[in-house]
């Protein structure tokens, strides 16, 4: 087994450990901890494991778990969450094929590909103009090879632009450290918006200690009733399992002003939201020189299908808000500009890509095409049938923007991580138009393990934001009021 592969294990067990983390509320985590009690952890260092990645320190030191062999780990996980052991299993799998398999050519073909890539990085580095990319005979770089480098009025309009502004770093917090992190820019009068999954994990802790607090009270079915006229939501959709929320608002903070009213305290809900998730403007050599905003408990607007969430900001001081970005209300173009904050560096700052390609309406054909080699790269180099881990990339009309707006997209290699919320502009009429917001990529397998094939085998998909601003208009339109 060489050195490179070596690291691609760990990197993978590495990344399986923060999944995890993610998936497991504290209460979860906390019941986990508690079955390797003495078995192997001693009473003394309990209170030093505080979150998964410390978990799997601790069991790989006293040897219940190894880099690939987690199965003394998911024995337990079983007994706290039966659906995430088997996730768990699965990586499992993949993770003995990267210690297994013979030398892997990926690194390889990856960085061979990769040198053709135009340079991505700060976005004040962005003056300069991209040199055309050129593409491999045979391979799905014909589709992503861009015809010229960027034009000198798209320059000019980046430059006049003041994006940072715009665009925020949204940070998010348990136990008093950064657990997660996504992008959000500014819409409407005080909005934000950011894809629902960034604070999925936070809007279910939320509603599952509003239904306990609702469980321990005096006025149980009164609040019960409640919460079904304020979350429009049926008696059989309330229990966490199938909260699942669709094209409406989530008045929190009315059902919170309710709970007070009937003698529960409410405080508790602060530490789980205003002071666990904020969002920082102006990033700039660490410090957001264009304020810090808290989110009210009233969401305007949060779709799980649609993964759009658009939430109102406030400010605990003197900030003024940063201004709201224009959104594209009719057709998509070919070409945009991805910008973000995605996890690649220690120092926070704005990223981008100014050659992403999208695959529009007449690139459908195309699209197919690719998905096809994609597969078969897989196959031939991996062993492995991956046909219904890019089946998205499939199911979806020649109009190319399905049911739920969903769009594909290639960005370049800095866009991986923690790049969800982030929005793709064009540049129409020298003025920078938000055209899509950046979802996730696929195979969603490679991001989560961080085991990824070469560039062109990545798709990355964006919610259109012609669909959004059409429902947000018809839905919520406050929202859409300049």
């Amino acid at each position: 087994m060489t050195t490179e592969e070596n690291e691609e294990a760990r990197s993978a067990h590495n990344a399986l450990a923060e999944y995890v983390d993610s998936q497991l509320v504290e209460e979860e985590f906390n019941r986990l901890k508690k079955l390797f009690l003495k078995c192997p952890i001693k009473p003394k260092d309990m209170p030093n494991i505080r979150n998964m990645t410390e978990l799997f320190q601790q069991l790989e030191s006293d040897e219940k778990i190894s880099v690939g062999d987690y199965k003394n780990f998911t024995k337990s996980l079983k007994i706290i969450n039966r659906r995430l052991a088997t996730e768990v299993e699965k990586r499992q799998s993949r993770i003995e094929q990267m210690l297994n398999r013979g030398p892997s050519e990926c690194s390889q073909e990856r960085a061979r590909y990769e040198s053709h890539q135009p340079p991505t990085g700060n976005f004040q580095q962005m003056n300069e103009v991209v040199p055309v990319q050129e593409a491999k005979e045979g391979t799905a770089g014909n589709f992503h090879r861009n015809e010229k480098g960027l034009s000198f009025t798209d320059i000019e309009a980046l430059g006049k632009s003041d994006l940072r502004k715009s665009i925020g770093i949204i940070k998010i917090k348990k136990d008093g450290r950064l657990s997660g992190s996504g992008t959000g820019f500014r819409v409407g009068r005080n909005y934000l918006m950011t894809a629902y999954h960034v604070l999925d994990e936070t809007i279910k802790s939320l509603w599952k200690l509003a239904l306990r607090k609702a469980g321990q009270s005096n006025f149980k079915q009164a609040i019960y009733q409640e919460i079904q006229q304020l979350f429009e939501i049926l008696p059989d959709k309330i229990e966490p399992d199938h909260f699942k929320p669709s094209q409406q608002p989530l008045p929190f903070g009315k059902l919170f002003e309710y709970l007070h009213k009937s003698g529960e305290q409410t405080e508790v809900f602060d530490t789980l939201f205003k002071q666990a998730a904020r969002v920082e403007f102006g990033m700039k050599d660490g410090k957001a020189t264009a304020g810090e905003f808290y989110f009210e408990y009233n969401i305007p607007f949060a779709d799980e299908a649609l993964d759009v969430l658009v939430l109102e900001i406030v400010s605990e001081g003197d900030s003024i808000l940063p201004p709201p970005l224009p959104l594209e209300e009719d057709s998509i173009r070919e070409r945009g500009h991805l910008i973000g904050y995605p996890i690649v560096q220690t120092e926070v700052d704005l990223w981008s890509d100014v050659t992403c390609n999208i695959y529009t309406n007449n690139r459908y054909n195309e699209l197919q095409k690719d998905v096809t080699k994609a597969i078969k790269w897989w196959k031939d180099e991996r062993n492995l049938m991956v046909e219904g881990d890019y089946a998205v990339c499939r199911n979806i009309p020649k109009t190319n923007c399905s049911a739920t707006g969903e769009m594909f997209l290639h960005s370049s290699k800095e866009f991986e991580y923690r790049s969800s919320g982030s929005p793709i502009f064009a540049i129409i009429h020298d003025r920078l138009v938000v055209q899509l917001m950046y979802l996730r990529g696929y195979p969603e397998f490679c991001y989560a393990e961080r085991n990824f094939p070469p560039q062109q085998y990545l798709f990355e998909a964006g919610v259109a934001m012609p669909v959004i601003t059409q429902l947000l208009r018809k839905r919520c339109p406050n929202i859409m009021e300049k």
